[in-house]
């Protein structure tokens, strides 16, 4: 798993730095110490689209799910009114039930570059 943070360089300007969390390690901890409103969560795998999922539930962050399975995936977390983008293959199936929770892309390169711009995305909750 990504986690995507900005951090200020200046009054004016930010950069968005990343960090790769191993399954070993205590990424809420890392999660905590960072601003939640500027950081968001990408899977690398899709064997940790539900880590990455509940996390961003959990503490509101942006995230991108790699290649889920529709059937693996929570949908009550899914729904949530977080910005969310979702790779996919050409001509995946679900296509059209993931697009309707959040911005459904087809090349690894794009996933990573929106995800991380996920960190400038205001968040909304659920009672607003």
């Amino acid at each position: 798993m990504l986690i995507f943070n900005a951090f200020a360089v200046s009054n004016s300007k930010s950069q968005i730095r990343q960090f790769h969390v191993d399954s070993n390690d205590d990424y809420e901890a890392k999660i905590k110490i960072l601003e939640p409103s500027d950081t968001a969560l990408i899977a690398e795998y899709p064997a940790e689209n539900n880590i990455v999922l509940n996390i961003a539930v959990k503490y509101w962050l942006g995230y991108g799910l790699y290649y889920p399975d529709i059937k693996e995936i929570d949908l009550s977390l899914l729904s949530s009114r977080i910005p969310k983008i979702i790779l996919l293959t050409l001509n995946h199936p679900d296509t059209d039930v993931f697009s309707k929770f959040g911005q459904v892309v087809y090349d690894e390169t794009e996933y990573r570059e929106c995800v991380a711009q996920l960190v400038y995305s205001p968040i909304f909750f659920e009672n607003d």
